[in-house]
């Protein structure tokens, strides 16, 4: 269900003093709560968003939506032009590193499929999952699905140069 209705007359508009941080604030907002329809008008009104922006703690749409579970959002922004799969979060936590925490084989096939890298790890401390990687998570959480599905994915992609 979509916070805004669906004529764009109800959207937000830039702040006159802020400018387009206002939409991209509103985007952000959208992943975490899984309004794709509301993504989808801001798009149709404004053009070319950009949805790599971060709030201060490096989260964006496509991090949010990952982190709350929300695939068809998740599966929607990672066929956006420009969309990077693989930022991360001030802490060094990807959208795969998230869905990894939170058990989630569905997104994050749909983020390895797409691009994101398996072998990227956290940045943080050991006690926050510093310096671990997503196979890393689900083998600690016991995901065993999901660690034997990255694995084998790495193991596809794997070519070492002789």
């Amino acid at each position: 269900m979509s916070i805004f209705q669906s004529n764009h007359s109800d959207l937000p508009k830039p702040h006159a003093k802020y400018g387009m941080y206002y939409i991209e604030e509103c985007l952000r907002d959208c992943g975490y709560q899984g309004d794709l329809s509301t993504i989808k008008n801001l798009q149709r009104k404004y053009g070319d968003l950009d949805l790599n922006s971060a709030d201060e703690y490096g989260q964006t749409v496509l991090y949010l939506a990952s982190k709350r579970n929300h695939a068809e959002l998740v599966d929607y922004l990672v066929r956006q032009p420009n969309v990077n799969v693989n930022a991360a979060t001030i802490l060094g936590n990807s959208s795969l590193l998230i869905a990894a925490w939170n058990d989630n084989n569905q997104i994050a096939e749909i983020l390895v499929k797409n691009g994101a890298d398996i072998l990227a790890k956290t940045n943080s401390s050991r006690e926050y999952h510093g310096g671990v990687s997503a196979i890393d998570i689900a083998e600690e959480r016991g995901n065993a699905s999901l660690a034997s599905f990255l694995t084998n994915q790495l193991n596809q992609n794997f070519h070492p140069k002789f």
